[in-house]
């Protein structure tokens, strides 16, 4: 569960429950979120806006902490606005030779 909020009137009548921060069900499937090529660093763009919350966690470790320095990313996918595709962990396969 989130952290929940205190709730005017209106929001006590239009919703059950509100958070300031929200529940993170799937977090636990990283591999889906944020995937690393090489030295790179793909952030996913999640079909469920349930796990939406998680590519903006994955694209702050990538990028602010220190043990995770990577070469940058090579796709950001928490900068999509929904254009009707997706790109999670298991829709990548790096390829060696």
């Amino acid at each position: 569960r989130g952290m929940t909020i205190e709730e005017g009137p209106l929001a006590r009548v239009l919703n059950v429950e509100s958070y300031a921060l929200p529940p993170l069900p799937n977090l636990f499937f990283t591999r889906d979120a944020a995937m690393v090529v090489g030295e790179g660093v793909i952030i996913g763009s999640m079909r469920h806006s349930v796990r939406w919350t998680e590519e903006i966690l994955m694209k702050a470790l990538f990028t602010y902490h220190p043990d995770l320095e990577s070469a940058g990313l090579i796709y950001d996918g928490s900068e999509e606005r929904r254009s009707g595709y997706t790109i999670e962990g298991g829709d990548v396969h790096v390829l060696r030779p």
